[in-house]
């Protein structure tokens, strides 16, 4: 094995660029969606489930995925995802129909959930554990970053040269990461083959079902899935609610949320991940503290910068509630790696996102959608956003239970 392909910060530079491009993938259509509705004529409700889809296979596709990448490992099976969303992203600039671009929007599910099933536990484990929280809140500040840099290219390139061309540009760039992938060594799997008597990783559904005897477990997973129901919904409909509400083009649109998401959500989630790390020691349950604390000071102002009707107070608000709100997530990711078994990690985060995406984001675009077609787009992310109050609840339920299952992790 060569030395530096795992060194522990060359895993994480790589792994930080790679998870950049799946949510610049993820999100950067939402920028243009107005343009996409009005050439293949698709109500509100349709557009939404265009996300939809692409969470439903995303998370279906997590459970099976990461017990083979626990043991075949885990580099090929991000590699074979990079890939594939890559390609598929790459593909949508080709559809005239709305079932080849839902195709093409499942199989960017698909790819991305090959990776993110096992990237967050391999970035970890190359780390001590007292270091966990900072590193999985820097790898995860490729999630606004990432959904900032959709927003603002996606915007820019569709308005310049065509929503196709903007699929095209983004989507298959990530095809050069590929091999650099492959020459990653799992640790595990070195592990074991030192080790031949060691415990193999666990196969079929009952490491999934063991995992939600673990309160710490449930509750962090609960509380992202409902957080990931409203920001997921706002993530798809927010740029068309600024295009509809204020009059702004999509670049424009584009550029006014990256900015917000850019800025505010890449420190907030570097911020709760320090805290956390921080906190450890001197509260009791750190990660779950800081993720309450962050959705009870950020909701309030999320659905305040829905009322307002000047976009210049609006966004103020919409930047500092993104600042708090962004703060909720790494918290939690290290929450998992705690109170999980080594062997069990990939098939933990594989069944935190199945729950997180099945209650989350995989059904509020739909939602919101539906209900914009009835009610209006303002009233329908306004009802989206009772999800923060089961946010909040979930990780202060969580603290009472967090020292005992960390300790039997």
């Amino acid at each position: 094995m060569k030395p530096a392909a795992n060194a522990p910060y060359y895993v994480l530079a790589l792994l930080f660029f790679v998870n950049l491009l799946n949510y610049i993938d993820r999100h950067s259509m939402y920028a243009f969606l107005p343009m996409i509705e009005k050439e293949l004529g698709l109500s509100d409700g349709l557009a939404g489930t265009l996300a939809s889809a692409f969470m439903i296979l995303y998370m279906t596709a997590s459970l099976p995925i990461a017990s083979l990448a626990d043991r075949q490992g885990r580099p090929r099976w991000m590699a074979i995802g990079l890939g594939l969303w890559s390609l598929a992203t790459g593909a949508a600039s080709q559809v005239s129909r709305y079932a080849t671009l839902l195709a093409a929007r499942a199989g960017v599910g698909i790819g991305e959930s090959c990776y993110v099933a096992a990237s967050p536990s391999f970035v970890a484990e190359h780390f001590e554990p007292e270091k966990r929280g900072l590193v999985l809140g820097i790898f995860l500040m490729t999630i606004p970053l990432g959904a900032a840099i959709g927003y603002m290219a996606g915007g820019a390139i569709a308005q310049a040269f065509g929503w196709r061309w903007a699929f095209v540009c983004l989507g298959l760039p990530g095809l050069l990461l590929v091999w650099p992938l492959l020459r990653l060594r799992d640790p595990r799997l070195l592990e074991g083959r030192k080790a031949p008597r060691a415990r193999p990783a666990p196969r079929g559904i009952r490491p999934f079902v063991e995992l939600f005897s673990v309160p710490s477990y449930v509750a962090a997973t609960i509380s992202t899935a409902a957080l990931t129901f409203v920001l997921g919904g706002f993530g798809v409909w927010v740029p068309t609610f600024f295009h509809r509400t204020w009059g702004l083009n999509v670049g424009q649109a584009g550029l006014m949320l990256g900015s917000c998401t850019a800025i505010a959500g890449t420190f907030g989630a570097f911020a709760g991940g320090w805290l956390s790390d921080w906190l450890d020691g001197r509260s009791r349950a750190p990660y779950f503290l800081v993720s309450a604390l962050s959705v009870i000071i950020g909701a309030p102002l999320a659905v305040l910068s829905l009322c307002l009707h000047r976009v210049s107070y609006a966004v103020a608000l919409f930047f500092i509630s993104d600042l708090f709100l962004f703060m909720h997530l790494s918290p939690l990711n290290a929450a998992i790696v705690a109170v999980t078994e080594p062997r069990r990690r990939t098939v933990a985060f594989a069944a935190n996102i199945f729950v997180v995406h099945l209650l989350g984001d995989a059904i509020s675009p739909t939602i919101i959608g539906f209900l914009s077609d009835r009610w209006g787009l303002r009233r329908a992310l306004l009802i989206a956003s009772l999800g923060f109050v089961a946010a909040a609840a979930s990780s202060l339920a969580a603290m009472n239970h967090y020292e005992k299952d960390a300790r039997y992790a």
